[in-house]
């Protein structure tokens, strides 16, 4: 039995099938995920292929894109309040 892989550009070299074993053998890091485990399992006469794959989720991702620019804004809309709080209290005292 004659397998044929057809993969995007990026991937060839990465995946090959040797003695009806499929080897995956590319980056293990995503921009959210580490890969941790895969397992590959084929039907008994080679028609289908189904992939399991285990993933750890990066929390400096989410500290970095998501936590860090939310805090980083609610400071500046604070400052920026009380800069406003402020200026107004010294210009109503300039009136009196």
């Amino acid at each position: 039995m004659v397998f044929q892989l057809n993969l995007p550009d990026d991937l060839n070299g990465s995946v090959a099938i040797v003695a009806n074993i499929l080897i995956f053998d590319a980056s293990k890091t995503l921009s959210q995920f580490n890969v941790i485990g895969t397992n590959f399992k084929t039907t008994m006469d080679g028609s289908r292929l189904q992939v399991d794959i285990k993933l750890r989720r990066m929390i400096s991702y989410h500290l970095t894109n998501t936590y860090l620019p939310t805090v980083t804004l609610l400071i500046i809309a604070e400052v920026s309040k009380t800069n406003k709080t402020s200026d107004n209290k010294d210009k109503s005292d300039k009136l009196e």
